[in-house]
C-alpha cells in the first residue's frame, strides 16, 4: 500500500467517541504530524491533536499498532 490513509472506522457522527485509522506508508508520520509523539507499540497514550498551526483541536487516546512482519 503507497497511498496514505485518515478515515473515521466508527459510527457516525455525532458521537462522544470516534476511532480513526491511519493506514499506509507514511502513516507513522501522519500520526506524529497530528498527535505528537507516539507511544510505543501496543500501548495507549493520552495526546493532544493539533491542526497545522499547532491549535489544539481535541484530546485523544493513541494507540499504534504495526502490521506483522512478512
Amino acid at each position: 500500500m503507497s497511498d496514505t490513509i485518515v478515515a473515521l472506522s466508527s459510527g457516525q457522527p455525532p458521537a462522544a467517541i470516534g476511532v480513526i485509522r491511519v493506514s499506509g506508508a507514511d502513516a507513522f508520520a501522519t500520526a506524529a504530524a497530528l498527535a505528537g509523539t507516539l507511544p510505543d507499540a501496543r500501548r495507549a497514550g493520552l495526546r493532544a491533536l493539533r491542526d497545522a498551526d499547532g491549535a489544539m483541536l481535541d484530546r485523544a487516546r493513541k494507540r499504534q499498532h504495526q502490521r506483522p512482519v512478512e
